[in-house]
């Protein structure tokens, strides 16, 4: 795994993200995929496209054992 690199105001959007219960990767990970829109992250987030642990899942979100 890489470092990721950004700027003050893209980490502040990752740390609203985080602040609505989502953990640091899950926000970064949003954010960048959604080529830095934090409106479209948050709602990627909500709407469970990232599962808690890898990258970009795309039905059935979180479950788990």
């Amino acid at each position: 795994p890489g470092v990721i690199r950004l700027t003050e105001d893209e980490m502040a959007s990752v740390n609203r993200l985080m602040a609505l219960g989502f953990s640091q990767q899950q926000a970064a990970q949003a954010f960048l995929a959604c080529d830095k829109n934090e409106t479209l992250a948050a709602n990627l987030l909500f709407d469970g496209g990232f599962g808690d642990d890898e990258g970009f899942g795309g039905e059935g979100g979180g479950g788990g054992f």
